[in-house]
């Protein structure tokens, strides 16, 4: 018996050794997680190695050889940056590091990299900046009170975890680019702005991090393959343009079991072949996807939930209906569906339709989204009685044509009720829009962006502006009432407006003015509308003087300005008070 017990333990002394060795080849640095406190920070300068002779203890190096098995330690240094470009650079290495239970703050942002193109590629600073660097473990680090935090460049087998970043990081907490085999895994962001931001990289895992953030994206992916986002924890404050996965132009990319609350919109994927989203939580927030047909069709959305209801998600189908209660509904590369009576609350994007075909959105109910209904490289597409109230913007019909939209109600919305970009032959007829910024806004920015617009007998009352035209051809406004905005009742604006005829509109007491003409308006007409108690009925100022245009029949009633007011209450005081002053008189004498 107890040979026995002595082969079990030997037997499970064994497996003991060899799990180990697993996990220990598996993370490559297998090292003491304890984090160091605060006061156990001994204070360091910056430190700057360049190239694998640098590392020994004058630049940081308290401990190994820069072996697979015994790896090059910067421990427990506290960093000031100065508000310098970095607490710790390392470049032009293949020796294998760990830096770890380090204090780096105060560190500063330089634009000019040439990682990309655009203000928001420019991450050339960090706390800790990684160039042409490889095999580095970085783990138990606080960054606090700078602008970027880590900054990695043309790296290879690079792990970041359990680190902290805390206090208004401003631009990248951690920057990736043209790298390969990046591990970002079981880190804190305690950040105003802040993100992971990864660029023309491969093989990339993100996970198990978790965000409590108030803005900007938190993970941002662009031209990356084979990337794994997986069970990370983001929290935002609800912030319209605001995402918490975001990836364009990149290919397999796997974005799973991730919980996402609170943010403008919890996942964006654009252009993306072979993405993969499942099983992911959403709350108050929701996914919006893009891309031309053949990105579309290799998307695969499944077991996803908006607060606790399910996404819909249809792909390369024909005579589709739904109707009920969901958490989002994304038909991408559908015909022939028919959407009614649906019931979606709090979700970014309540219903998307991309590359659709003969459908139809009636009579659902969409409260509380940040954005109810996108219709984008669509055709020939009907949403009629639907109910929108409460969001950023109500109906975004983009790049589209052949699309209807009739009687719909829709009530607070920040930016629009209904904003039309880049199509042709879009009928808006009998709807009712009201208290939000632009009830309509058409346009964009470039020449006839939108041609063939028709906007019939609907009622913009209490918005910001009624309706906003720019950078259109062919646009019929007629018979609507655009009442009681707070600017304009119709505002003509931007590069040219050609061709276009507003008439027998009724813009009354509007905040400014009834008309606006301050685009240039081309071969058009302004005929016949009623325009009554702005404080100028038709406004066209000098430098935006109409050219072939007809301008005539319109009724204009200017609303007195209020010294006018004034004035005649100071009058009709005053003659009340004669007139009683002789009445008086009167009476005595007799």
């Amino acid at each position: 018996m107890k040979k026995v017990g002595c082969v079990v333990a030997f037997i499970i002394f064994m497996i003991l050794i060899t799990s180990s060795v697993s996990i220990q080849n598996s993370k490559i640095f297998s090292q003491d997680d304890s984090l160091t406190k605060g006061n156990e920070y001994t204070g360091h300068v910056r430190i700057k190695i360049d190239g694998n002779g640098d590392f020994d203890f004058a630049h940081g190096v308290v401990g190994g050889s820069g072996t697979y098995t015994d790896p090059y330690i910067i421990k427990g240094w506290k960093i000031n940056a100065n508000r310098t470009e970095y607490g710790i650079l390392i470049e032009n290495t293949s020796a294998y590091v760990v830096i770890e239970d380090c204090y780096i703050y105060n560190t500063s942002h330089r634009t000019g990299n040439s990682a990309g193109s655009g203000f928001w590629d420019f991450y050339d600073d960090g706390g800790i900046k990684l160039i042409r660097a490889s095999n580095i473990l970085i783990k138990n680090v606080v960054l606090k009170d700078g602008d970027s935090g880590i900054f990695i460049e043309g790296g290879e087998n690079i792990w970041v975890e359990k680190l902290r970043f805390d206090n208004y990081l401003l631009w990248a907490s951690i920057y990736v680019n043209s790298s390969r085999r990046v591990t970002v895994e079981d880190n804190t962001f305690n950040l105003h702005f802040g993100e992971i931001i990864i660029r023309n990289s491969q093989y990339l895992t993100v996970e198990k991090n978790v965000f409590n953030m108030d803005g900007d994206n938190d993970i941002s992916v662009k031209n990356v393959r084979y990337l794994r986002v997986s069970n990370n924890q983001i929290h935002g404050e609800k912030k319209g343009s605001f995402t918490g996965i975001d990836v364009a132009s990149s290919q397999d990319v796997v974005l799973e079991n991730n919980t996402i609350v609170d943010m403008g919109t919890a996942i964006r994927v654009a252009s993306s072949a072979n993405s993969k989203i499942v099983n992911n939580t959403m709350v108050n927030c929701s996914i919006v996807v893009g891309g031309n047909i053949s990105d579309i069709s290799t998307y695969n959305l499944h077991g996803n939930t908006v607060n606790g209801r399910d996404v819909v998600f249809i792909k390369n189908q024909s005579n589709f209906t739904f109707s009920g209660e969901t958490g989002e509904i994304i038909l991408a590369n559908v015909s022939n569906f028919k959407i009614t009576h649906a019931s979606v609350s709090r979700a970014s994007w309540a219903i998307e339709i991309v590359h659709g075909n003969n459908g139809t959105v009636e009579y659902s109910e969409l409260r509380h989204n940040l954005n109810p209904i996108l219709i984008t490289s669509s055709e020939n597409i009907t949403v009629e009685g639907d109910t929108l109230e409460y969001g950023a913007q109500g109906i975004t019909v983009s790049s589209s044509k052949f699309i209807f939209v009739e009687g719909i109600f829709i009530r607070h919305f920040e930016s629009a009720g209904l904003s039309i970009g880049t199509s042709t032959f879009v009928w808006v007829q009998n709807n009712k829009i009201y208290d939000s910024g632009y009830a309509i806004s058409i346009g964009g920015t470039g020449r006839f962006l939108n041609k063939n617009i028709y906007v019939l007998n609907n009622t913009c009352y209490a918005n910001y502006y009624g309706l906003y035209l720019s950078d259109s051809s062919t646009v019929v406004v007629m018979r609507n009432n655009f009442n009681k905005n707070s600017e304009s009742g119709i505002s003509i604006d931007g590069i040219l407006i050609s061709n276009s005829k507003i008439s027998e509109n009724t813009c009354n007491d509007n905040g400014l003015y009834g008309i606006d003409v301050s685009g240039w308006l081309v071969d058009s007409e302004i005929t016949n509308n009623t325009l009554i108690g702005n404080a100028e009925g038709l406004h066209i100022p000098d430098w935006a003087t109409p050219e072939n245009c007809t301008i005539s029949g319109n009724r204009i009633v200017n609303r007195m300005p209020s010294m006018y007011y004034y004035v005649l209450m100071v009058i009709g005081v005053a003659a009340t008070l004669v007139v009683l002053f002789f009445v008086r008189h009167h009476r005595r004498k007799s």
